[in-house]
């Protein structure tokens, strides 16, 4: 009698398991993921405006606002709280509306107003008390008389008290084409989705000194192998630290600080609490905060 033969099943391809669990995972998560702290951002926003004003801010316009992630969490955060976003960019917006916005109270929603315009046409009614551009988005302008004329319509779209807060890099390091690449670990979104353990990727693939021309893109690499090359590129010019205060103080902003995390010296890294200074010791690679007070 002959033996019955066994028939052998392919081995499951557990990496391309991996790859298919998270292939519907949104670029915009994972950005936020990496990038991203809105509490931190809106609690840091509260304490630089009461310093300056002895009050909290309850209006805020999110200027090249992507997802509106901030604008989502100002709104969720008080119930005093307005919020306006503005992005040229349709496609996100309406990912916002559907992934973000949609997880808003209907009160929350009614609070909050986002809008694909150019955000040297926005003329904000009422005027609000902080105006943010943040993840070096005012970049986007290479010439000086261009950042200038950004950040005067800043000033007039501001309320009598009110701040202008920016965001900016810089150092040695930052003028290197070169690849930082780091892991976000496992997590939740916003709205309570998780996402799994992947691999951030700032890529500085171009500079000019002459010009401080600068092109970056963002890569990430997710569980399985899966890559997603320049999920977002950005072409930009590397503003300085004392340019752009100048630059503000001449648009009519009063006063320019900077905040910068401290430094660890155990850990060798900075310690996370964001303070005002006037002086700091040689970095390679930096980053701060700077809010221009009306």
């Amino acid at each position: 009698m002959n033996k019955e033969q066994s028939i052998e099943t392919p081995a499951v391809d557990k990496k391309q398991a991996k790859r298919d669990k998270w292939a519907h995972l949104s670029d915009h998560i994972l950005y936020e993921a990496a990038v991203q702290d809105v509490d931190i951002d809106y609690t840091f926003f509260q304490r630089v405006f009461r310093s300056n004003y002895n009050r909290r801010a309850s209006t805020l316009r999110e200027d090249f606002c992507g997802t509106a992630l901030l604008c989502c969490e100002w709104v969720r955060q008080n119930p005093d709280n307005h919020a306006w976003g503005v992005d040229l960019d349709e496609d996100v917006l309406e990912w916002s509306r559907a992934n973000r916005i949609c997880e808003l109270s209907e009160a929350q929603q009614r609070r909050l107003h986002v809008e694909k315009q150019d955000v040297l046409n926005v003329v904000s009614n009422p005027k609000v008390d902080i105006v943010c551009a943040l993840n070096f988005s005012y970049s986007y302008w290479k010439q000086r008389s261009e950042l200038i004329t950004y950040f005067k319509k800043c000033y007039d779209n501001l309320s009598d008290e009110g701040v202008l807060i920016i965001d900016a890099y810089g150092g040695p390091t930052s003028m290197d084409v070169t690849q930082d690449k780091r892991k976000v670990p496992k997590g939740s979104d916003w709205a309570g989705n998780p996402y799994p353990s992947f691999t951030y990727n700032w890529d500085q693939a171009y500079f000019n000194f002459i010009n401080n021309h600068t092109v970056c893109n963002i890569h990430f690499k997710l569980p399985g192998g899966a890559k997603r090359k320049k999920a977002f590129s950005y072409d930009w010019r590397l503003w300085g630290l004392p340019e752009l205060k100048d630059i503000l103080l001449e648009c009519g902003f009063r006063k320019v600080d900077t905040y910068l995390e401290g430094w660890d010296e155990d850990a060798e890294e900075t310690d996370g609490v964001l303070r005002k200074r006037n002086t700091y010791e040689h970095m390679l690679a930096w980053f701060s905060y700077l809010a221009a007070v009306k």
